[in-house]
């Protein structure tokens, strides 16, 4: 993707792959997506890391957010403390979310950082959620978004322990999840 400029990517079609009724289906601008985002509606934005990702990233990413009136739906989220502190020191009201993937030694610490840096929610993977980890970020008022969760069981079993939502492929499943 680094190699191409925003109107070339936007050029290409994405669904050719997944069947013939998605041909034409184009790579939207954040821009486009920001004006998508219904008013209740809330967005994760995962900033990813594959290039360093430098403040200039961060604040055309927030402008395009903010100029279709969507930044504060939109919570942006990185495993990265120092992209966090960026993209806070860019905007302070922004609403930002550390990502815990499975490398994170001990969970429960790196959720007292992301409350040290005024986070809005922890984001781990699945196998990191414990009832210890909600409770930290819940005490620190923060919200707890596992990912990447598709069975109705492992649903339940973060519905349990208090978890205030998660990432999945199915969201239809969730319903089964809840009877």
């Amino acid at each position: 993707i680094r190699d191409y400029p925003e109107s070339v990517l936007q050029g290409f079609d994405i669904g050719f792959r997944h069947g013939p009724e998605f041909r034409g289906e184009k790579i939207p601008a954040v821009r486009d997506v920001a004006a998508l985002i219904p008013p209740a509606m809330e967005l994760h934005a995962e900033v990813k890391d594959y290039d360093p990702v430098t403040e200039i990233h961060l604040k055309r990413l927030i402008e395009a957010f903010d100029k279709r009136g969507a930044l504060a739906r939109v919570v942006f989220s990185s495993p990265h403390e120092d992209t966090i502190s960026d993209i806070l020191r860019i905007h302070p009201g922004a609403r930002t979310a550390l990502l815990l993937f499975r490398g994170v030694k001990v969970p429960t610490d790196a959720a007292r950082r992301a409350a040290f840096l005024g986070c809005f929610s922890v984001n781990p993977e699945a196998s990191l959620v414990s009832q210890e980890l909600v409770d930290v970020c819940h005490r620190h008022h923060m919200k707890v978004f596992a990912f990447t969760i598709n069975e109705r069981g492992i649903m339940r079993k973060l519905m349990q322990m208090g978890v205030n939502g998660f990432f999945t492929d199915y969201p239809d499943r969730i319903r089964g999840a809840l009877s």
